[in-house]
């Protein structure tokens, strides 16, 4: 059996499933610092007025150059909704076990982009995403505001035209 290129869409997430590099800087090379990357990482609690947050983050993003497109912005919120739906649905106040799961291969995916692609790093330490994701732990409420958090990035990324219609 050939195994060359044959691991294209795992994790359950999508993903256009391009194996080749499509001419981007090798990996590992957006330069990022170790104190950068554990910053990143540290979890934090979603600020009750997580709204307010969004519309902060977005406008320092609005001023940044490299600026993340809204195919890239959206798939990181379709990885959100996957998780979304299902917890809406219920009341328990921990998340499924199967959702702790996808949130896990979630952080990967963000860890993945941010190494990758230079405007998702501006956008994850703008945002702090990675840290209020850290956050959540198991907690149903602190994911369902997460989600709301992302909504909110995802809109006012549209309304102040951030990225072009990439």
């Amino acid at each position: 059996m050939n195994n060359n290129n044959n691991n294209r869409g795992r994790g359950g997430f999508g993903g256009s499933g391009s194996c080749g590099r499509s001419g981007k800087k090798p990996y590992g090379s957006s330069g990022v610092s170790q104190k950068e990357f554990l910053d990143v990482l540290k979890a934090k609690a979603l600020p009750s007025d997580y709204l307010q947050a969004a519309e902060d983050a977005m406008i320092k993003i609005q001023r940044e150059s490299d600026q993340i497109t809204r195919t890239k912005l959206r798939n990181l919120y379709s990885l959100t909704m996957c998780i979304y739906d299902r917890e809406l649905r219920r009341s328990e106040a921990q998340l499924l076990p199967e959702d702790q799961s996808k949130l896990t291969m979630m952080e990967m995916r963000v860890l993945y982009e941010y190494g990758r692609d230079d405007a998702v790093k501006v956008f994850v330490e703008k945002t702090q995403i990675l840290g209020y994701l850290k956050g959540v732990k198991d907690s149903r409420q602190a994911y369902l505001n997460f989600a709301h958090y992302m909504e909110a990035l995802v809109a006012y990324h549209r309304f102040l035209g951030i990225g072009g219609n990439k």
